[in-house]
C-alpha cells in the first residue's frame, strides 16, 4: 500500500508573532527621535564635565561575569557557545567590559591621575574659636532659660528640640561640644521645672479643695 504525505496549504501555516521578543521593544521613528534627543541631552552634559565616551563588544567572554559573580551567575545569562567553541554572553551591563578594557590596556600614557597619590581623608579639626556659633544650640539655650525663668512648657519642649537637633547636627559639622552640653542641661533643666511646677500646682490646688470643703454638723 502506498503511503501518501499530506501537505499542508500555504494558507494554514503557523501564523507569525508580530511582536519583538521579551525583553526588547521596537523604536519607531517618533521613538527615535525622542530617545536621540535624550541621550544627546546626557551627552552634552557628559562632556561640560570631562568625561568621555567609550563602548565595547556587545558579546563578552563567559568567563568575565563568573569570575565577578560566581558560577550561578550563568543562569541568569543569555551565554552560548559560538562556533569557535568559545563560551560566549550577551553583555548584561557595562562595568566588566571596562574593567577588561581598563586591564587590556593598562595605564594610559596620557592619564594624568597617579594611583600612588591617592591617600586616605584626613578631617580637618578647627580650633573652639574658629567654629561659628550653633544656632540649633543657641536656639536650645534661649527656650530652655524662658522655660526655667518663666515656667513655660513650650519653651521648656523647644529648647530641648533644639538640644536634640544640636547634638544631631554635631555627626555632620564641627561644633563646640560645651555649648551643646550647655543648651542639653539647660533644656532639662527647663522641663524638670516646669514639671515641678505642675506637681506642686497641682498639690497646692488638691489642699485649696480639700480646705474649703464645709463639715455640717
Amino acid at each position: 500500500m502506498l503511503r501518501t504525505r499530506r501537505f499542508a496549504p500555504r494558507g494554514a501555516a503557523e501564523k507569525l508573532d508580530l511582536q519583538p521578543p521579551k525583553g526588547t521593544r521596537d523604536f519607531y521613528p517618533e521613538d527615535m527621535r525622542l530617545r536621540n534627543w535624550l541621550f544627546g541631552q546626557w551627552k552634552d552634559i557628559a562632556r561640560l564635565y570631562g568625561f568621555e565616551e567609550y563602548d565595547a563588544p556587545v558579546l563578552e567572554n563567559e568567563a568575565l561575569y563568573v569570575r565577578k559573580a560566581g558560577e550561578e551567575v550563568t543562569q541568569q545569562l543569555y551565554n552560548f557557545e559560538d562556533k569557535g567553541e568559545r563560551r560566549v554572553a550577551l553583555r548584561p551591563e557595562m562595568t566588566p567590559s571596562l574593567a577588561r578594557m581598563v586591564l587590556a590596556k593598562g595605564k594610559l600614557a596620557d592619564d594624568p591621575r597617579d594611583a600612588d597619590a591617592v591617600k586616605p581623608y584626613v578631617r580637618p579639626t578647627y580650633k573652639p574659636e574658629e567654629i561659628p556659633p550653633d544656632m540649633y544650640t543657641l536656639g536650645a539655650l534661649v527656650f530652655s532659660l524662658l522655660g526655667v525663668t518663666m515656667g513655660y512648657k513650650f519653651c521648656a519642649w523647644a529648647g530641648t528640640t533644639f538640644a536634640l537637633a544640636a547634638f544631631l547636627n554635631k555627626r555632620r559639622h564641627d561644633a563646640d561640644s560645651s555649648q551643646i552640653v550647655s543648651g542639653v542641661l539647660f533644656a532639662v533643666s527647663g522641663l524638670a521645672v516646669v514639671f515641678m511646677n505642675g506637681y506642686h500646682g497641682e498639690k497646692a490646688r488638691a489642699f485649696e479643695r480639700q480646705g474649703s470643703v464645709k463639715v455640717d454638723l
